[in-house]
């Protein structure tokens, strides 16, 4: 008798196991899908990429909260790790959801040292998106799904700045000028009837933008205002930009005519130096990425002087 109650226990207990598993398998579980990862901007201080991600409910009730849960390496070794809360997922639907990620230079530059020669290193996500089970679905014991997330792409090495050279400012001779006003000659001189013909202050410099990691890049379009002492100087969109390598070059030059130049410049052009700030923005393209113009965001300031 003993022996037949074990006999059916133990069948019991496989044909349990067994329901269990169809009931495990029968169960829906959530799918995430990365879409994309695209540089999306690029500062003097870090660079951001843009993680596309798209996460389907396959129940009928609204899912209220998921985390994902991500390790990011960097050719195998680890930069950081993310945790966020991909928050409300609708029953039945697909949530587009785009996250921002954020990696300061200070960070990516160890990598660098340990790969001086590569142009492109490669990001790795991995990780897992962690959804719970709604209760009408939670028959096997089973409280939540752990959905691996795992995603690689090689990233330029970059790590940008932007300098000023070769400045030059030359200005008419503000002597002689102060002579001829007490000649009585000074509007002729300046030419108050067409201020072009007159006494200009003349400025030349270079804007060197350079990549100090290994990806070759170009500069595709340029915006930048430039203040000296905090007055604004000059705003431009220059067209001529020359690429080689991992530096650009972009030639500028300006002139202001005396009548229209405030009492601030001529003070600058008399003492041969100034503080500036420089900002703007430009489109950065590295040739062995498919991607054009990825924005590149820049503010420098420092000290300018010339003979």
């Amino acid at each position: 008798m003993k022996k037949i109650i074990l006999t059916f226990l133990f069948v019991f207990s496989l044909n349990h196991c067994n329901l269990v598993d169809v009931i495990k398998s029968s169960i829906p579980e959530p799918e995430i899908e990365i879409i994309g990862l695209k540089l999306s901007k690029v500062t003097m201080t870090d660079v951001s990429l843009l993680l596309e991600t798209s996460i389907k409910n396959p129940y009928n009730v609204t899912i209220p909260s998921s985390d994902l849960a991500l390790d990011v390496n960097i050719e195998g070794l680890k930069l950081t790790s993310l945790k966020t809360d991909l928050g409300k997922i609708e029953s039945k639907s697909t949530k587009n959801m785009p996250f921002q990620l954020n990696f300061k230079y200070t960070d990516l530059i160890q990598f660098y040292k340990k790969f001086p020669s590569k142009e492109f290193l490669n990001l790795q996500l991995k990780g897992n998106l962690s959804v719970p089970i709604p209760t009408k679905y939670d028959l096997a014991g089973k409280k939540s799904f752990a959905v691996p997330v795992e995603f690689t792409k090689p990233i330029p090495s970059a790590l940008p700045d932007v300098e000023i050279s070769n400045f030059t400012m030359i200005s008419p001779d503000f002597t002689q000028l102060a002579l001829d006003s007490a000649k009585g000659i000074l509007g002729g001189v300046l030419g108050n009837k067409d201020p072009k013909n007159g006494p200009k202050i003349e400025t030349a410099f270079d804007l060197k933008f350079l990549n100090k990691a290994a990806s070759k890049m170009n500069l595709n379009d340029l915006k930048f205002n430039l203040e000296l002492d905090g007055q604004k100087f000059v705003t431009a969109s220059p067209e001529e930009i020359i690429n080689d390598g991992k530096t650009s070059f972009v030639k500028i030059k300006t002139s202001v005519p005396i009548l229209d130049a405030g009492s601030a410049l001529v003070n600058i052009a008399k003492n041969k130096s100034a503080k500036y700030e420089l900002t703007g923005i430009s489109g950065w393209s590295f040739p062995a990425l498919d991607e054009a113009n990825i924005p590149f965001q820049y503010n420098k300031m420092g000290n300018l002087r010339w003979k």
